[in-house]
């Protein structure tokens, strides 16, 4: 099982993943604080 680590304070983490098949490619990413907090994305 992989768990989330929060960052350290005052820093932000960036968690992404992505997708390719034959005809298209996609990305995402979603920034969260050292509380979990959603910062974008």
């Amino acid at each position: 099982m992989v768990l989330w680590k929060t960052p350290t304070i005052s820093w932000l983490k960036v968690n992404t993943d992505g997708s390719v098949n034959l005809h298209s490619a996609v990305s995402s990413g979603i920034f969260r604080d050292y509380m979990a907090n959603f910062r974008g994305g």
